[in-house]
C-alpha cells in the first residue's frame, strides 16, 4: 500500500469501478474520507490493485502522529 496526502494506491478485495465513490478509514485516527477510484490495476489472490483520490485533499490523514484534530473542550 501507498500513501500521500491526496489518496493512496491500495488492494481491495470488493469489486470497484473507476469513478466511484467509496469510504476509507483510518483507524487509528478514527476517521473517515470519501475517495474516488482512479485505476483499477492488476488482480493477486483475489485483490485488485486501485488508485483513489481524496474528494478534498487532506494532508496528515494516514500519519496519526500528525493528526492536529482535537476535540473542543466547548
Amino acid at each position: 500500500m501507498v500513501v500521500n496526502d491526496h489518496g493512496a494506491l491500495i488492494l481491495l478485495a470488493a469489486p470497484a469501478e473507476i469513478q466511484q465513490i467509496i469510504r476509507i478509514e483510518n483507524l487509528n485516527v478514527g476517521e473517515e474520507l470519501l475517495c474516488r477510484v482512479t485505476s483499477l490495476g492488476p488482480s493477486f489472490m483475489g485483490k485488485t490493485q486501485v488508485a483513489i483520490e481524496f474528494i478534498m485533499p487532506t494532508p496528515g490523514f494516514w500519519d496519526a502522529s500528525s493528526n492536529s484534530r482535537t476535540p473542543d473542550p466547548g
